[in-house]
Order: C-alpha cells, then sequence, then structure tokens
C-alpha cells in the first residue's frame, strides 16, 4: 500500500529499515521489491482511487555521467548500477585499473542491495588485482558489514573474498580479522556467519595454510558459544585441525579452557575424516592439499605431527621462571642446617610450580643450573628425585634456549644413572630424551661424556646410555629427523660397536646390538661401514636386532623390514637360556594358543604343501564345546558332568572325568570325532583343567582323550590346540608315560609335523628342566619313528640348540641324543653343519658332535610309524640349503619353452617340473618369469595346466620371497579361474593354494580387487570357494581395514544372480566385518538401490549379531569383529573358526545346540529389524541390562528336507523352513498340541514364526508366498491369545513390532503394488498382506500385556528417533507408526483401568513411568528444536493420560523410582496434576449445563471422571462388557452410528442397573452430549409410538470454524481480484 502511494521511494525505506534488523519480508512483482499485498479485509478506500486497479509501476529512473561519480551518487539505484558496470567493466577487460578507492569500505556502504553488488564486484576486482595487502584490508568491514547483512549473496560474497585474501596470501590476516569481529558481534545470526566462514576456509584450502596458534582464540570463543549452530561450525573446523595435528589438537584445546564434554564430542566425530570435503584451492604457485586417509597409518599427516607438548609450546605464551622466585628460596634451599622436608614443600610450591608451564621465557638460568646440579648429589634421594622432575620441566619449557647451562649438567646426569630407585629413574630417562629430541645438547659437542659413561665401571650406567643411544636413533618420526638420526648414529656406532665386542654383560650387548640395528635400518647396508670390521656372530646378532625392530615398523616404513646384512648366515636371536633366571616366565596353559599361533606363523611344521597350508590349531571355544557336548549328552547329563569338571572337590573332578568318559563311549563311532574336539576343548578351558594339581585328574582326562583319538575315524585338528597345555605335565613321574602315549597317538592321528612343532612350540616356553629332558626324550624317538621329511628338523634343532645350554645335565645329555636322532634321519653332516653354524659355545659344539659321530646310519631310516592322513613325506629336509637353479634353466631350454610345437613347449615344462621340485632361491634369472607368464596365455589350453604346476611348484619351493615373482605372474593366474576348461581353472586353483600356504592372505591382498571386480560367473563362483577359507582363516591376523579394498566386491558378490556365489559371499562376510568394521560395508550397501539395500540389511545384521562387531581386529594372533586392537570386544560372539579339513566334515551328530553365554544372546535366526544405535553403524544391538534378547533355536545355515514333524520342538524350528509345506506342517502340528492342551513356548513361538513371516514380506530374492503368509498371520492370531500373550516378554515385544513395522513399510510389497509392470494379482496379492499384517498388529496390541508393550514401544519410538538424524529420514513413518500404536495402547491402558478384564494381568504404572522418563532423559526437548517434535509430543501425550488415571497417586511412582523433582517428568507430571485441579470445577460445572440443556429425561448420567467409575464396574459380566465395547466401537463410526445407539438404548433398557460412564469416559465431552440426547430422544419416541431417524453427531464448533474459514478465503479471492497483480 506504501507503494501505491508513495512510489518508487517506499523500496529505499525499507532497505534501510531491513538494514537496521526490522523483519520485513521484500519481494513482488518485477523485482521492485515492495512487499506483497497482506490478505486483509481489503484495500484502504483511499487507494482505491489514486491508482487504477491494473495500473503498472513507474518506471525506474536512469542515471548518466561518469562511472567514478555513479559509484558515489546519494541515491542508492545509482550506486548499485555503477557498481554493476563496474563488475562487467573489470571481468571483460581483466585490469585492476584504480578502483580500490571505490570498495575499500564496505562498511560505509548503508543500503543492502548496493552493499551486495559491491561485494560482488569487489570479488572481481580481487580475482583480477591478486593483491593480499588490499584484500586483508577491506576484511575488517567485510567481516563487519558483509557477514552481517541478511542477504544470502552479500554473505556469499563477504565468504568468498576472505576466501580469496587467503589464497593471495593473506591468512593470517583473515584469522586475525575474524577473530576480532567475532569477539564484539552479539547477533547469532552474524556469529553463525563468521563460524560458517571460518570452516569454509578450512574445507577450500585445509588445515595447513592456518597458523594454529592464531586459529586457537576463535575456536575457543565458538566451542563455548551458546548456540549449536555456532559450536556446530567450530567442532567442523576442528575436524581438519585434527587431520593435520591428530589427537594432539583436542589436548591443546583442552588446555586452553575448552569443557571436557565438547572434547569428548569432537573425539568421536574425529575418528575418521567421513564428511570432511577435500580442499579444492591453494595458495597462490601452490599445489591443492589432500586430506590424508585415516587407514593409511605412519605415512599420513597426523603420524609425522609433533607431540601434544610442541603445540602447547608453539601455541602458548612465553611465562617468567626467575622473577617470580621467592627471596628466601636460595636461602632455605642452601641451607644445610634445614630439613629437607622444608626444602622439598618450598620446592614443590614454587620453582616445580613455576617450571610446569608449557612453554617458559628465556633467561639467565645459569645460577638455578648449578643449584639443581648440587641438588642432584643430595644424599636424601627424594630431593634428587624432585629435582629430575624440575629439570625436565625446565627441559620441556625452554628447549633450545636451555643449551648453554643444560651442558654442564649433562655428565652429572650420565652418572645419576646408577640410582636404583624407580622414583629417579624414570624423570631421568626423560630428561635424556629431551635432551636429544628437543636439541638442547648436540651430540657431537657431549662424544667424550657419552663414551666415559659408556665404559663405567658400574652395570646400570653402561646399561643406560645404550638404551638412551637406542631410543635416541629409534624415535624418528619423519624424513628431517631420520637425517638427524643417521648423522647421531655417526658419533654413536663407534661407542656400540665396542660395547658389543668388549662388555662383559649381555644385557648390554643387547642394547648395542640393538643401537647398531637401528642404525641399520636407518642408513641401510651400504652406511654401515662397521659391518666389516664385526665378527660373524656378532653380524647376526645386528642382523636380528635390525629385523626384530623392523617387524612393527614394516608395514609403513620402506627400510624397516631389511634383507640380511649377512648374506646365507643362519640368524637366530640370542635367546636367554632355558631354565636360567633370565628365562622368560613360563605362560599358563590358557595362554598357549598364542604360542601355537606363532608355531604355526613359521617357527615349526612348514614341511610340503599338505601341512603348510593347514588351519591354525586353536582349541574350540568353551561355549561351542559346552553346546557340543549337551547335543551329544543330552540337555539333561551335560550340565552336572561340566558342573563336576569344575569342582573344588578333587573326588567330584574325578568322579566327573569318569562318567564323561563313560557317557562319550556309548555315542556312535562316526560321531567321536566331534566328541574328541568338545571334550578335549571342555577338560582345556575347564578350571583348574590341565593345571589340575591332582595327577589323578588328569590321568582319567589323558585316558579318556587317548580311548577317543584311538577310536575316531578322523581327528580334527583343533583338538591338538586342546591337548597340547598338557605338555607340562611331562615332568611329573605318574603321567609323563600316558601322556607321551596321547601325543604319539596324535601324531597318527593327525601327523607328526604337526604335532612335533606343537610341542617344540610349547615347550620353549617352559621352565621345568625334567619336563625338557622328557619332552626331548619323547622328540628323539618320534623323529626316529617317523622318519626324515615328516616334521621340520630345523625347528627341532634350533629347540635342542637352547636345551642344550641349560646347565642340568639330564636335559645336556637328552639335546644331544635328540640331534643324534635327527642324525639318524637327515645325515650326520647336515646336523654338524647346522651346528657349526650357531653361536653355541666350543665345549657344547664338541659334546654335540661327538653324540652324532656315533650314528652309523647316514640318513634316510625306513619309518617305523605312519599318519593316517599325513602327506607323503617331503623329498628333502629342511636343514637343506637352498639351490641356485640358473645354471640349470639353459637357453636351449627356455628356447623349447617358446618353440611353435605344443608338444616341444609340454617337454620344455615337464624338465622345468623337475628343476624346481626342491628348494631353491629366489633369483631365478630374467628369463624364466617372463616365459612362463606368456605360456598362461597359450592358445592350446592343454599347455596352461602344466605351467600352472610349475608355478605352483616354484612359489612352494621357494617361500616367501615368491612374492617378488608373484607380481608378474598371478595377475594372468587369476584371469584363468573364469576359463571354460575345468582343468585350466584348477591349475590357477593349485597356483593360489600354493602361493597361499607360503605367503598367506597378506600376500593375496595386492591382487584381490582387481579379481574381483570379474564379471564372469565362473571366475566368481572359483574365488569364492577360495577365498572363504582364506579368509575365514587369516582375516583376523590382518591390521584393522586392511581388507576394505575388496568391501566393494564383496558386495557385488552377495547380488551375484547364482545362489552358490551368494552363499559363498555370505560365509566371506564376517571376517571381512571383523576386519573393516560394520560401518565400512554399510557405506558400500547404502550406495545400492533401495530393493538391494532391503535385501543385503538382514544378511549383514546377521553376521554383525554372530561376532563381535564394534571394530576390526589389530594385527595379533587369532582371537577384538575379530575385534578391533587387542581390546576387549563390546560385544560378545563367538571368534571366527577355521575351517574344519574334509575328513572332517559332519563329524559331530547330532548338531549341537547353541548355549546362551549370559542368557541374553541373540537368536542368531533372528534377522535383526533395525539399524544400531552404537558407533553410528547399521545393526542394533539392546544393553543386555535392560533388554535381554530371548533365547530361541539357531535355524541352520542349511536346512535338511523334512517330510513329517515329531515334536513341538522340532515344528517350532521348522517355521523357519524356506519350504512352505514344511512350514505348513509344523503349524498344524503346533495348533494340534494346543488343541489337546498341550504347552507351548509363545516366545519362541512367534519370534520364528515372525522370522518366517519377514523372510516372505522383504526378503526381494524370495517371491511372495500370500498362502503362507496368510497361514503364518492366522497362526500367530490364533496362539497369540491370553493369557499366554499376556506374559510375553518385553524383548520379544520389541523384536514383533519391529518385524512388523519392516513389513508393514517394506518396499518389496509396496513397489509391488505400485510398479506397472506387476499384474492384478500381484498387486492384489500385496494388498491382501499388508491389510493381514496391519490386522496382526492391532491384535498383538490389544492381545499383548500393557506394561511389557508399552516399555517395548518407548523403545522403539526412541530408536527410531534418533535414526532419523543419525542415519536417514526413511524412519519418520516408522516413528509415525509408532506414536499410533502408543495412542491406541493408552487407550486399552485407561480402559481396563476403569474394568477387570478377564486374563489381563495389572498395568505395572511403575514401569510405564519409567520407561517415559528414560525416553525424556535420552531425548531432551531441546534436542527437538526446530526438528520432528511428534516422539516428544507423543510421550507427553502418554505421560498426561497417565495422569488422568492415576491422579496423586501417580506421585508414587515417582517416589518408587528415585526420581527428583527438578527431572523433566516431573515437573511435567506436576504441571498435569494442577491443570487437572483447575479444570475439575469447570468441567463438572459444563457438563451439568450440558445435561440440563437436553431436551430429555432429567436422569439422564453426566460425565464422571475416569477415577470416579473405578468401583462401579467392578463386578460387571465378561460377556456384557465384551458388547459393551463392540457397541461403543459402531457408536464412534460414522457409517454404524446410527444403529449403535439404538443398540447401546436396547442395553441399557435390557439392564437398567448397567452403568455406561466408564465407556463415556474416554468419549469427548460433546460427544457425551450428543450421546445423551440421543438416549433421551430414543426413550422419548418409544414413549410416543414415533420412530423418527437418529442424526449423526457434528461437531458444532468444528461446522462454525469451517463456515467462517470459507467465507474469509471467499473475501481473500474477491480482493485479490480487485486488486490486480499489484
Amino acid at each position: 500500500f506504501l507503494y501505491l502511494i508513495e512510489g518508487s521511494a517506499t523500496q529505499g525505506l525499507l532497505l534501510s529499515l531491513t538494514m537496521e534488523d526490522v523483519p520485513i519480508r521484500t519481494g513482488g512483482g518485477d523485482g521492485m521489491g515492495c512487499i506483497p499485498m497482506f490478505a486483509g479485509d481489503g484495500m484502504p478506500p483511499h487507494a482505491a482511487h489514486e491508482l487504477p486497479p491494473n495500473a503498472a509501476p513507474p518506471a525506474e529512473e536512469t542515471f548518466t555521467g561518469p562511472l567514478e561519480t555513479r559509484l558515489r551518487h546519494a541515491q542508492w539505484n545509482a550506486r548499485r548500477a555503477a557498481y554493476e558496470e563496474l563488475q562487467a567493466k573489470l571481468e571483460a577487460e581483466q585490469v585492476p585499473g584504480d578502483w580500490y578507492e571505490y570498495l575499500k569500505s564496505p562498511e560505509k556502504e548503508k543500503q543492502a542491495a548496493v552493499l551486495e553488488q559491491m561485494l560482488a564486484c569487489l570479488v572481481t576486482y580481487l580475482k583480477v588485482a591478486s593483491s593480499a595487502e588490499q584484500a586483508a584490508a577491506v576484511l575488517p568491514g567485510v567481516f563487519d558489514k558483509g557477514l552481517g547483512c541478511i542477504k544470502p549473496k552479500a554473505q556469499a560474497a563477504a565468504q568468498e573474498i576472505a576466501c580469496l585474501a587467503v589464497e593471495n596470501g593473506a591468512a593470517d590476516a583473515a584469522i586475525e580479522h575474524l577473530t576480532a569481529r567475532f569477539a564484539k558481534v552479539k547477533g547469532v545470526k552474524h556469529k553463525q556467519a563468521l563460524a560458517a566462514t571460518l570452516t569454509k576456509m578450512f574445507s577450500e584450502f585445509g588445515a595447513g595454510v592456518f597458523d594454529l596458534k592464531a586459529c586457537l582464540p576463535v575456536l575457543v570463543l565458538q566451542l563455548a558459544d551458546k548456540d549449536n549452530q555456532v559450536r556446530s561450525w567450530a567442532k567442523t573446523t576442528v575436524r581438519y585441525l585434527h587431520v593435520l595435528h591428530g589427537g594432539n589438537t583436542l589436548v591443546v584445546l583442552e588446555q586452553k579452557g575448552v569443557s571436557s564434554y565438547a572434547i569428548a564430542e569432537m573425539t568421536k566425530d574425529c575418528e575418521s575424516t567421513e564428511g570432511l570435503a577435500q580442499p579444492t584451492r591453494a595458495l597462490k604457485g601452490k599445489e591443492v592439499a589432500v586430506l590424508p586417509d585415516p587407514a593409511a597409518g605412519a605415512t599420513s599427516a597426523a603420524a609425522r605431527a609433533a607431540s601434544a607438548d610442541d603445540l602447547l609450546y608453539d601455541t602458548t605464551e612465553p611465562e617468567a621462571v626467575l622473577k617470580h622466585i621467592p627471596k628466601d628460596y636460595w636461602t632455605v634451599v642452601h641451607d644445610p642446617k634445614a630439613k629437607w622436608a622444608a626444602k622439598r614443600a618450598l620446592m614443590e610450591d614454587t620453582l616445580l610450580a613455576l617450571v610446569s608451564k608449557p612453554r617458559l621465557q628465556p633467561d639467565d638460568y645459569h645460577d638455578l643450573t648449578k643449584s639443581l646440579k648440587r641438588q642432584l648429589a643430595d644424599p636424601n634421594v627424594a630431593m634428587v628425585a624432585l629435582t629430575c622432575k624440575v629439570l625436565l620441566k625446565m627441559c620441556v619449557g625452554l628447549r633450545v634456549n636451555y643449551s648453554r647451562d643444560a651442558r654442564i649438567l649433562f655428565p652429572a646426569l650420565l652418572d645419576l644413572q646408577k640410582e636404583k630407585k624407580i622414583t629417579v629413574q624414570e624423570p631421568l630417562k626423560e630428561i635424556l630424551f629431551a635432551l636429544y629430541t628437543h636439541s638442547i645438547v648436540r651430540v657431537e659437542d657431549v662424544v667424550d661424556d657419552i663414551t666415559k659413561a659408556s665404559a663405567d665401571k658400574v652395570l646400570q650406567v653402561r646399561s643406560g646410555v645404550m638404551h638412551w643411544m637406542e631410543r635416541c636413533v629409534s624415535s624418528s618420526r619423519n624424513p628431517d629427523e631420520e637425517k638427524r638420526a643417521v648423522k647421531t648414529m655417526k658419533v654413536f656406532a663407534p661407542i656400540a660397536v665396542k660395547r658389543l665386542e668388549c662388555d662383559a654383560d649381555s644385557a648390554v650387548k643387547t642394547a648395542a646390538a640393538n643401537v647398531l640395528g637401528a642404525y641399520y635400518r636407518l642408513a641401510g647396508e651400504d652406511g654401515c661401514t662397521f659391518l666389516a670390521a664385526l665378527s660373524q656372530k656378532l653380524r647376526e646378532r645386528v642382523a636380528a636386532a635390525a629385523g626384530k625392530q623392523g617387524g612393527s615398523d614394516a608395514a609403513t616404513n620402506p627400510r624397516s623390514a631389511p634383507s640380511s646384512p649377512v648374506s646365507g648366515a643362519q640368524k637366530r636371536p640370542n635367546t636367554a637360556r632355558l631354565g636360567s633366571p633370565r628365562a622368560k616366565t613360563a605362560k599358563t596353559a590358557k595362554n598357549s594358543s598364542a604360542t601355537l599361533a606363532r608355531h604355526n606363523s613359521g617357527t615349526a611344521g612348514k614341511k610340503g604343501p599338505a601341512e603348510s597350508s593347514e588351519a591354525p590349531i586353536q582349541p574350540m571355544s568353551s561355549s561351542d564345546a559346552e553346546a557340543a557336548l549337551a547335543g551329544f549328552l543330552g540337555e539333561d547329563q551335560a550340565p552336572a558332568l561340566l558342573a563336576s569338571l569344575r569342582s573344588k572337590a578333587m573326588k567330584e573332578r574325578i568322579e566327573g572325568v569318569k562318567a564323561l568318559a563313560a557317557a562319550l563311549e556309548s555315542i556312535d563311532v562316526a560321531a567321536t570325532s566331534g566328541a574328541l574336539e568338545a571334550a578335549s576343548a571342555t577338560v582345556y578351558h575347564a578350571m583348574p583343567g590341565w593345571k589340575d594339581s591332582c595327577f589323578m585328574v588328569v590321568a582319567e582326562a589323558v585316558k579318556m582323550l587317548l580311548a577317543l583319538v584311538t577310536r575316531a575315524p578322523s581327528t580334527p585338528p583343533r583338538t591338538l590346540g586342546a591337548v597340547l597345555p598338557v605338555c607340562e605335565k611331562l615332568q611329573d613321574a605318574k603321567l609323563k608315560g600316558p601322556v607321551k602315549e596321547l601325543l604319539t597317538a596324535l601324531c597318527e592321528a593327525l601327523s607328526a609335523g604337526r604335532v612335533i612343532g606343537g610341542v617344540v612350540a610349547t615347550l620353549s616356553d617352559t621352565k621345568s628342566p625334567k619336563a625338557h629332558q622328557e619332552g626331548l626324550d619323547w622328540l628323539a624317538t618320534m623323529a626316529v619313528e617317523f622318519g626324515p621329511g615328516t616334521f621340520d628338523e630345523k625347528a627341532v634343532l634350533q629347540y635342542a640348540l637352547k636345551c642344550v645350554e641349560v646347565p642340568t645335565p639330564a636335559v645336556k645329555n637328552a639335546s644331544c641324543q635328540l640331534f643324534a636322532a635327527v642324525a639318524r634321519c637327515v645325515g650326520g653332516a647336515a646336523v654338524t653343519s647346522f651346528v657349526s653354524k650357531s653361536d653355541l659355545r666350543a665345549d657344547l659344539v664338541k659334546k654335540v658332535e661327538e653324540e652324532v659321530d656315533k650314528v652309523k646310519v647316514l640318513g634316510g631310516v625306513a619309518p617305523k610309524r605312519v599318519a593316517k592322513n599325513a602327506p607323503a613325506p617331503a623329498a628333502a629336509s629342511s636343514l637343506d640349503e637352498a639351490r641356485d637353479i640358473r645354471p640349470l634353466l639353459s637357453s636351449a631350454l627356455l628356447d623349447k619353452l617358446s618353440n611353435a610345437s605344443w608338444s616341444t613347449r609340454c617337454e620344455a615344462l615337464d624338465e622345468l617340473l623337475k628343476i624346481v621340485k626342491r628348494k631353491m632361491k629366489a633369483d631365478v634369472g630374467p628369463e624364466l618369469v617372463p616365459a612362463l607368464k606368456q605360456r598362461l596365455t597359450d592358445p592350446n589350453k592343454n599347455i596352461i595346466p602344466p605351467t600352472c604346476n610349475v608355478i605352483a611348484e616354484m612359489f612352494m619351493n621357494i617361500g616367501p620371497p615368491c612374492r617378488h615373482h608373484a607380481t608378474k605372474l598371478m595377475g594372468s593366474v587369476l584371469m584363468l579361474l573364469g576359463d571354460q576348461k575345468p582343468t585350466v581353472r584348477q591349475g590357477a586353483r593349485k597356483v593360489l593354494n600354493a602361493y597361499d600356504s607360503v605367503c598367506g592372505l597378506d600376500g593375496l591382498l595386492p591382487f584381490l580387487p582387481k579379481a574381483m571386480a570379474t564379471e564372469v560367473p565362473a571366475a566368481r563362483q572359483e574365488l569364492t570357494e577360495f577365498l572363504v577359507t582364506v579368509f575365514n582363516r587369516d582375516a583376523g591376523k590382518l591390521p584393522p581395514s586392511s581388507l576394505q579394498p575388496t568391501v566393494q566386491h564383496l558386495v557385488a558378490f552377495l547380488q551375484d544372480r547364482h545362489p552358490t556365489t551368494r552363499k559363498l559371499a555370505e560365509e566371506m562376510l564376517k571376517p571381512l566385518i571383523d576386519n573393516v568394521g560394520y560401518d565400512s560395508v554399510m557405506k558400500h550397501v547404502g550406495n545400492l538401490g533401495a530393493a538391494n539395500q532391503r535385501a543385503l540389511q538382514p544378511i549383514l545384521d546377521k553376521n554383525k549379531f554372530i561376532g563381535n562387531n564394534s571394530a576390526p581386529q589389530a594385527a595379533k594372533a587369532p582371537a577384538k569383529r575379530g575385534l578391533r586392537s587387542g581390546a576387549t570386544p563390546k560385544e560378545t560372539g563367538q571368534p571366527a573358526q577355521p575351517p574344519a579339513p574334509e575328513n572332517d566334515e559332519n563329524s559331530m551328530k547330532p548338531p549341537p545346540k547353541p548355549v546362551a553365554k549370559s542368557g541374553n544372546a541373540v537368536p542368531k535366526h533372528v534377522d535383526p529389524l533395525c539399524p544400531p544405535m552404537e558407533g553410528s553403524g547399521h545393526g542394533f544391538r539392546l544393553p543386555e541390562a535392560e533388554v535381554p534378547v530371548p533365547e530361541t533355536p539357531m535355524l541352520p545355515r542349511q536346512m535338511p528336507v523334512i517330510t513329517a514333524v515329531t515334536s513341538v520342538a522340532e515344528a517350532t524350528e521348522c517355521l523357519v523352513h524356506p519350504d512352505a509345506s514344511v512350514t505348513v506342517r509344523a503349524i498344524e502340528h503346533i495348533q494340534a498340541h494346543r488343541a489337546t492342551g498341550g504347552h507351548i513356548e509363545m516366545d519362541t513361538v512367534v519370534l520364528q514364526a515372525m522370522s518366517r513371516l519377514t523372510t516372505i514380506c522383504t526378503d526381494s530374492h524370495v517371491p511372495l508366498d500370500l498362502p503362507t503368509a496368510k497361514a503364518l498371520v492366522a497362526f500367530m492370531m490364533d496362539i497369540f491369545t491370553p493369557p499366554q500373550s499376556m506374559a510375553c516378554k518385553t524383548e520379544t515385544m520389541f523384536f514383533l513390532i519391529g518385524a512388523l513395522l519392516d513389513n508393514l513399510l517394506t518396499e518389496k510389497l509396496h513397489l509391488m503394488y505400485r510398479d506397472e509392470k506387476s499384474t492384478d494379482t500381484q498387486k492384489r496379492e500385496s494388498d491382501e498382506t499388508l491389510r493381514c499384517l496391519n490386522s496382526l498388529m492391532l491384535k498383538l496390541l490389544e492381545r499383548s500385556g500393557r506394561t511389557q508393550t508399552y516399555c517395548a514401544l518407548i523403545k522403539r519410538l526412541d530408536l527410531y528417533n534418533k535414526l532419523i538424524y543419525q542415519e536417514s529420514h526413511r524412519y519418520v513413518k516408522y516413528v509415525e507408526l509408532v506414536a499410533k500404536c502408543l495412542l491406541k495402547l493408552i487407550r486399552f491402558v485407561t480402559t481396563e483401568s476403569c474394568r477387570s478384564v478377564p486374563g489381563q494381568p495389572a498395568t505395572d504404572f511403575t514401569q510405564l513411568v519409567a520407561a517415559s522418563h528414560s525416553f525424556l532423559i535420552d531425548n531432551p526437548p531441546t534436542n527437538f528444536k526446530g526438528k520432528m517434535e511428534l516422539p516428544l509430543r507423543t510421550v507427553k501425550t502418554l505421560i498426561n493420560e497417565l495422569v488422568k488415571v492415576k491422579g496423586e497417586s501417580i506421585r508414587e511412582c515417582l517416589l518408587e523410582l528415585n526420581i527428583n523433582d527438578n527431572a523433566l517428568i516431573a515437573e511435567f507430571i506436576n504441571m498435569c496434576l494442577e491443570n487437572a485441579a483447575n479444570q475439575a470445577e469447570s468441567g463438572v460445572q459444563e457438563a451439568h449445563v450440558q445435561a440440563q440443556a437436553c431436551a430429555a429425561a432429567p436422569a439422564a448420567p453426566e460425565p464422571v471422571a475416569v477415577e470416579e467409575a473405578l468401583p462401579a464396574a467392578g463386578g460387571m459380566d465378561p460377556q456384557l462388557s465384551k458388547r459393551m465395547d463392540e457397541i461403543f466401537a459402531r457408536v464412534r463410526k460414522t457409517e454404524t452410528s446410527k444403529e449403535g445407539v439404538r443398540e447401546l438404548f436396547t442395553v441399557l433398557k435390557e439392564h437398567p442397573g448397567l452403568d455406561p460412564t466408564p465407556w463415556m469416559s474416554e468419549c469427548s465431552v460433546p460427544f457425551q452430549g450428543f450421546l445423551q440426547r440421543q438416549l433421551a430422544t430414543l426413550e422419548s419416541v418409544e414413549k410416543s409410538g414415533q420412530e423418527p431417524p437418529v442424526p449423526q453427531y457434528t461437531s458444532s464448533n468444528n461446522t462454525n470454524n469451517m463456515q467462517t474459514i470459507r467465507e474469509r478465503m471467499n473475501r481473500v479471492r474477491q480482493e485479490r481480484q480487485r486488486g490486480g497483480d499489484a
């Protein structure tokens, strides 16, 4: 209207008001900026005749003149047009000119439209000018006016100007001005814009462009701001800093005063870079930075970043020290008569507090240093320790500034290492390390002091110097520090070499070897000139030290795993003598699996293809063993036997073992293998088990296992892992005989190589000399009886070398006998050569040689024993040296390999196969590998299998060094898996098996991504068949996220059209999730279509439930999902077990039933029904303490074909059978059982039925089976009846409701109904299925226990509400359905509180209040600000209804739950009670007025409160109560209201004493009045004999409101038609 009156002047007025933050919306026709007309009572009368209705606004005035003049024109629209012209000019000419004077002061511009165009022009100018000074100069005005403007374009231009300033080199100025403006501004929107600008600069350029010290003040301010959005932007900025500086960023922020709560939130957010955009811009002349991958390990920027102390030092202002020291300090400290307690208190309170600052001000600390040096010699150790702490703080706080004064301290510090007190040693070590790391002392300047200390007569000083040197050279974090370490080692090397050669103490020698080993890793063999002067043994020792230290860094540092500096030398680490005081502490039997893992990784047992590819020796888990025994012995007998095995009474344990042995003797022979595995694991895990102090218990256990091994057709490999700890009992004279018999029987049942290797690994950690003696005797016997090639002679002789050094004569003699026994197998020359290369003392070497010379056999004795399924003995001993085959590869042979005749090529391959059959060196010449690669693509397919045989043998006999050749060959081999000929695929599989046996999954990883990308079905199937075993065996040994490159392809395998590939891929899924994490897999699944996501979700969640699934497992022996890094997993589960060998298949019959570990195990056959709440993944697990998961039978992975159901338990398991006929028969059997009065487990049955129903409705791979779905729904409705249904547990209702919601919202049914390609039958079936599911949901709510269902629904509401904002908005519909269910349920609760219902237990209102309270704690109202408030409003409505039912007595629930009055639920309940009290009187009066207004009988009942009606309905007939429920249900429906009212009238007439108040109270007050009027009308009509129609109920208030709204809408339309566009 102002525009119609005042014209264009109105726009300027409005814009000026907008600049003053007046909330006026601008906009309108033709871009003029005027406000739109409001929909009111019409245009003012005086405006109607001043401007015609359809008149156009006057044309905008145009301005002329020089551009410079118009840029400063008084009219705002002239300035805006001028800036538009200037912007076009700059873009066209690309010359900055002299226009900066007109652009440098945006803060002076008052008009928002002009400011917007001015900032856009300034962006163009800065792009052309590229001036850092000009960009920095305009930033104050830009941050003030530009970011304070409400126009989005102006804010965007201001942010771009800030980024241009950073790009041109003014990053520090940008941070400085932004910090200053943020500290002054008070507007929330302005603060949000400033915080967003800072985050945009970091996202565009990365954190490396900005100075952390300059950024800290503004980040601290933003993180402390009250606005959530400001804090959110700040946290994103911190994540960019975290990528560069690692966790030290958060440490610095915490030191700067950021709250611990904010630090905890950011710690969780900073765990990954997911969601952070890669930088897209860089400073002028520099490259764009790239965010490092967190999984990149030490190569990432975070690993190269400085420590937290370095960041604190760089970001903190220096603090003065000397001027704050009190004057009496020097007097007290130097007073010889002063008590040491007073000195200590003074130093702690003054000096230590002063120097504890992160950064100290440089000053003259000479006098203070001399004083501290004097105190280092104080006789009181406590004073010395305190002085060391002070010196450490000074070194860290002063760094290079302390170098002059620290020089005088260095000799005293080295000499102080003789002090044994740990309180002195710990800070002293840190002081010496700080002197090196912070370059306080140059090593070149103190070389004399180091040399003198290294030769000190005190052992602790010499050892301390060596350990300090080792730490210094091993602490390099980046290339610069490595260069410095190499320079330092040139000083350290002569000192370390001298200690290695001359020192008398082995610990000093070891430390010196470690120093030289670290030098070798840094400088390489060429840089280590000292090696030439060392003896052979010392060079081997240095080599061992280099290899040991390089093990942990091999993945990140290419120099961390060097080749041996001693070519061809036998390496053997310096190991403490067995039985000596320095020997390592023996591990317990429970920890023997770690020892066995070392054995399986290469210490022993690698003899030939069959043995080297066997699965690691691990015992069966305790829960699996108990479940298996329960399957063999029965559910009744097994618990008693297991309890007796764990009894504290010796007699009970003996009787328990005997009873177990007797029970296992009666089982079928075919099942003995499984019984053996389960029984051995049970003894292994029992307490005390093999460590039982009573020899009779152990003897009975050994006797039982020996009988089972002898009787079993095959022995599972995991049996050995459970039996090996018994080797420690060899020291017992009464047990050594049975133990040896058992071990010998295992050698025959499994293989001698595996058992002997395990025994050697176990005995290596044993301290008992007697156990070593008996073990050596047994090994000597086995070596002779099984013969050469059946075990690893090298591992056995290395164990003998350790034992021969033991001072016990009996052990020495037994070791010599073992040397002789091995000599009978491989020949005396090989054993003598092996011993001579070791560092054994000369006298011991002579003794061994004398014993070996007594052997008359030259090797190769005939074996007396043979294992049942053992591979053929190896052709060569493990002691044989690898040979060089290059002389055997003649040019003629290689020419034949490429001959045109295929038969000639085949002959060449046969010759090659003979050459590579023996152990060989990795260097095979430059021509062999390319020639073999060419033959892998030979046009004649008959050539490819022999080529694969040659490659497989070559890999096997070269060993791990074959990786170099694999890089050239494996790509071609993997392509052969898709070949059409089976022989070719078999040859490729043979190569893969050979390579896997020597290199494992770690060696295969580089080739898997490309191989798994294939689309050939045959290749996919072959690859999954091979990888399923490898993944389950080795995935737990790999570092976390190592399998990340294979995730995408495995997800594709899960969608393969061939069921075999899908099944095998599913078996690979669990070890993959264990390694990479559940979230990583879900990230790839989230990129698929909705239908595929729905199909894969149950598979993923099932694997997450079965395993430990909170994070990937660290690289260690197979044990964290497999979980994470050696810590206790968040979720308990079974570790991935290695696949059983072929001869152990189906060895356990019947299959073991699962036993819940804690009563809370998730049923494996029940698919998870919703995504997770823990760790932002996708599989939900309820807290075990809150909602235990019911124990239900497990669905086997492959269901057998079932022809008849014989028991209820079997029928329950068959409910989830994929065959519809089996499911139907199971339903009929259960129903027949119930008809005869039989009992069923309600929770188990309904969960099984719902699982099958969920599969039908949600699995896209399963066709929609409407008859089976209907049968299941009808079955559940039939059995889910009171009183059994009322007793269902909360967890059961939780899963049932979640499954029904998934089924109701499944895309499978909805897409089928909406799809145009669907037939009418499919649409009808999907519609009928949805109707059935909806009816089932209503029945479940009606017939279930109110308390359990209410708690389950509240938990579902909490879960889905969080998932909306954590995962996906697709859960909005879930929230809406749960809210409807809750409102439906609360109606049942309020109704049943007024009258008793048969079979319905009393509702526990305390639990209802507790569930509501938990929801409000987890979801406070502040979480719903600006978000979906339906969950919060629903819970408030529920609480209000509970207050109506309970009244004042609800306070008792609060007292019982110990809920404070300040709690949110308590405040809300108090408010509801107050409102009810205030409205009670007015409500009663209104009811009386309405009753009096009725033209009906005066005795019509008034609306009564629910509490008042409670006594009246206590003894009502159940049939009559049910009839009244049905009547009121019809009354509420519009189409049946008339009949319902008449039937109600009839019932009230038949039962004059019936009080309808409980049902009337459920209706609204107007509807109660309507019913009263209709009942009165019917009564009057009956008396008069007439029959008028009963009108339908309508709300007069609603009608009036609708009429008013319609009238207003019509008036608005008319006004708009009269007013026109204006």
